[in-house]
């Protein structure tokens, strides 16, 4: 099946879980949600996610969210897995309970119809096994975020948290969120809205960056408060064509476009790299010019890692290279220069961004039509993708976890290693399962350490980051533990 594109209305499907049979809406009710799903129970990086979860669950049932995860083994085993699970956490396993329930598909049929499946990592029978899906769904039932990672990659909690928040708030408030937004930071006021109406709805004041074309678009206003309701702004009827979201896996499409730096074939361009591509609604607008700011600040990062960036908007080349100099200006760029380190395609027929299923459907342009969501398609040197981030036009992307998952995946990439939930690079990475001891103990020389768990399976293993020359100390919790805390919140 086709991945699902931001807008949808998402299926109100039916499915046995560890608290009965749910149908979706129903468990939903009038709430916001979060679907994820995990590859295998018994496996160590999706217990370090659960684990997290659970310890977060109370931040998520202030936002009124409700989660609810998907694995592919029967119920017997999720009873299991969840007292792994609890142990993790050094919470009492025998009389406690996960705070979600998680859905048994056993025959893959929901993950199949929801696209979670990951090619790239295969069971014992060599059946496909789950990606690292998020999906959240607003009160409206339609999606609203879609991030896609793949196996080896734990997804980073507090980065869906951060989202969660820019989205009910933006959803309440008529603001954006910029690059790399936290609660508590200052919000971006929308272009759309007039200076009248801007000093009318932000007392504290409204503050205008000045920049090279003389626009006054890029504002900013101290966050406003909000009480969280179970509302969501009314989803427009999508009347454009749109063709099916790509899944991880998939050999990203070689196309041809015009760009600031002249005409490109999209794979001869990569060459032998790592590619990402993002998307932007519009040139000239607030948020947009924050995160390629913070994409041009980062290039050197994005280069020592091998990577190739490249940016699409709606625009055309005129506006594209007129509007560089406000991202340059924005970041007090002095050179004199007015390049940015990286091309931007033109695509002014929508044709490419509706090729690769990147419109919101929600966000329109003065004629009526959708403008691209904030797309990250991270792409292989074999030209496959391999995650993929779909961000609404008010949410501003974090671009320190977009270097956190590049760093995962490239270390995963060539050592057989794991990352768990919310690693970073110098922490302790994860043994897979499917190596035995003896080969583990050679691979390692700085040692493996196991988690005693209730099942007595011995899944739950570390190893000290490859390139780290520490050897992480022994913690009071175990002899065979390492010096590797499940972050708490």
């Amino acid at each position: 099946m086709s991945g699902l594109l931001l807008g949808d209305i998402f299926p109100d499907f039916e499915a046995e879980t560890t608290v009965g049979r749910i149908k979706f809406y129903e468990y939903l009710g009038d709430s916001w949600g979060i679907l994820f799903s995990h590859p295998k129970d018994y496996t160590p990086v999706c217990t370090t996610e659960l684990g997290r979860v659970v310890r977060l669950n109370s931040e998520f049932s202030k936002r009124n969210v409700k989660l609810i995860a998907l694995s592919i083994d029967c119920l017997e085993d999720h009873h299991g897995w969840s007292k792994d699970i609890l142990a993790y956490n050094c919470e009492d396993y025998e009389s406690c309970a996960l705070p979600f329930p998680i859905i048994a598909d056993r025959n893959r049929e929901l993950a199949v119809s929801l696209g979670m499946m990951d090619p790239d990592v295969r069971d014992e029978n060599d059946l496909p096994l789950t990606a690292r899906c998020v999906f959240l769904i607003g009160p409206d039932k339609t999606l609203k975020l879609s991030l896609l990672y793949p196996d080896p990659t734990g997804r980073s909690f507090d980065e869906i948290l951060r989202v969660v928040d820019s989205l009910q708030l933006t959803n309440m408030i008529q603001v954006n969120t910029p690059a790399d937004w936290k609660p508590g930071d200052n919000v971006i006021v929308p272009s759309s809205m007039s200076e009248d109406e801007a000093a009318s709805l932000f007392p504290a004041g409204v503050h205008t960056k000045e920049l090279p074309s003389g626009k006054t678009y890029l504002r900013f206003t101290p966050q406003p408060q909000i009480h969280r309701q179970t509302c969501c702004r009314t989803r427009n009827p999508l009347h454009f064509r749109r063709m099916p979201g790509l899944l991880l896996g998939d050999v990203f499409p070689d196309f041809e476009a015009e760009t600031t730096i002249g005409r490109i074939k999209f794979h001869e361009y990569l060459g032998d790299s790592w590619g990402i591509l993002f998307s932007h609604p519009k040139d000239y607008t607030p948020v947009c010019t924050t995160e390629l700011g913070r994409a041009a600040r980062l290039s050197s990062e994005f280069s020592k890692r091998n990577v190739k960036m490249m940016a699409i908007s709606l625009d055309s080349l005129e506006d594209h290279h007129g509007w560089s100099k406000d991202i340059l200006a924005y970041n007090c760029d002095e050179s004199g220069t007015c390049m940015l380190p990286f091309p931007i395609i033109a695509d002014r027929k929508r044709e490419l961004a509706v090729s690769l299923g990147m419109l919101d459907p929600d966000e329109k342009d003065k004629d009526g039509l959708p403008l691209t969501a904030r797309c990250v398609f991270i792409i292989g040197p074999d030209k496959k993708l391999k995650l993929s981030l779909l961000y609404p036009a008010t949410t501003g992307r974090n671009f320190d976890e977009i270097l956190r998952v590049l760093d995962s995946l490239q270390l995963t990439a060539g050592i057989r290693v794991a990352t768990p939930a919310d690693w970073k690079p110098g922490v302790c990475v994860m043994v897979p399962p499917s190596i035995p001891e003896e080969e583990a103990a050679a691979l390692f020389p700085a040692g493996v350490y196991s988690k005693e768990l209730p099942s007595g399976k011995k899944y739950l293993r570390y190893t000290p980051h490859p390139e780290s020359n520490s050897k992480p100390k022994d913690t009071k919790h175990s002899q065979t533990e390492p010096n590797f805390e499940p972050s708490q919140s």
